[in-house]
């Protein structure tokens, strides 16, 4: 209990650090606001003593047992994620802590009888492009996270194509809130699977897992793309950690609200700038 109470009095002070609106400069060169993040956002301000208690194994991601080989990652098809996925869901398999979930799942992917699919091309939805190297390790490594991950993936994309125009998904406010949002849903999954108990907890581990894959999922890219998206993942990452019991709707409100007050960032003409409101 007093670990608990402790652990709650931290989690409030931590909570303050992310409260505050993002520093949005406003410089109304050609109408356009620069994107200027706000430093409360960064991991770094968790105190250590919070952020120690999450901390296990699955941080060290060059080590451990791969539970699938590269031949076995490539035949995955996003049918067989889903069934599983689903199959999981349905019978509560994702909160049994006495399972071992991810040589469950890749027996459950080795087991599975469709016919396999090439995994570069079928994994993650278009929005997101190919896996690369860095992700398709972490399949290997956690594939019952990697089952969260498409899942959210296929999520966000869906979600973002119905608020936004095609114009606005790439490098505009529907990319900044895929990415948001993306990260907010991860950031639940993933916590519904950690071997944690109380709400803080997996809140942080969350947040831990997404920062993981979502930083690998980066791993190719560069420049300002590579630098907004980063930015808006983590928008997403703490907004979820502040709001971890919040329906999905729920966030996807917050985060449209978000990118329509600048919260965001998005690329024009070559700048880091400011979402807006049009859609």
């Amino acid at each position: 209990m007093k670990k608990n109470r402790k652990l709650l009095l931290l989690l409030g002070a931590t909570a303050s650090l992310f409260l505050s609106p993002m520093g949005i400069q406003a410089q109304e060169s050609d109408g356009i606001q620069e994107y200027i993040p706000s430093e409360s956002l960064h991991m770094e301000n968790i105190p250590a003593e919070v952020r120690s208690i999450v901390m296990n194994e699955k941080n060290q991601v060059d080590t451990g047992k791969e539970y699938l080989t590269d031949a076995q990652v490539e035949s995955i098809s996003d049918a067989q994620i889903t069934k599983i996925y689903d199959e999981l869901k349905s019978n509560d398999m994702f909160s049994q802590a006495t399972v071992n979930l991810d040589e469950l799942v890749a027996e459950k992917l080795l087991e599975a009888e469709e016919t396999p699919q090439t995994f570069n091309n079928s994994y993650l939805p278009d929005g997101y492009n190919n896996l690369n190297d860095a992700e398709k390790r972490l399949v290997k490594l956690f594939p019952a996270e990697a089952l969260t991950y498409y899942v959210k993936s296929k999520q966000a994309l869906e979600t973002s194509k119905s608020l936004y125009s095609n114009a606005h998904l790439v490098d505009g406010n529907g990319d900044a809130f895929r990415h948001a949002y993306w990260n907010a849903i991860l950031v639940q999954g993933f916590g519904e699977i950690s071997r944690f108990g109380t709400v803080e907890e997996k809140a942080l581990h969350g947040v831990d897992r997404t920062s993981v894959w979502t930083t690998a999922h980066e791993a190719d890219s560069s420049g300002l793309p590579k630098e907004m998206d980063m930015n808006n993942n983590r928008v997403g990452q703490y907004h979820a950690y502040l709001n971890y019991q919040a329906s999905d709707e729920k966030l996807k409100n917050d985060l449209v609200r978000m990118v329509d007050q600048g919260q965001m960032a998005r690329i024009v003409n070559g700048r880091l700038t400011a979402t807006n409101s049009d859609k």
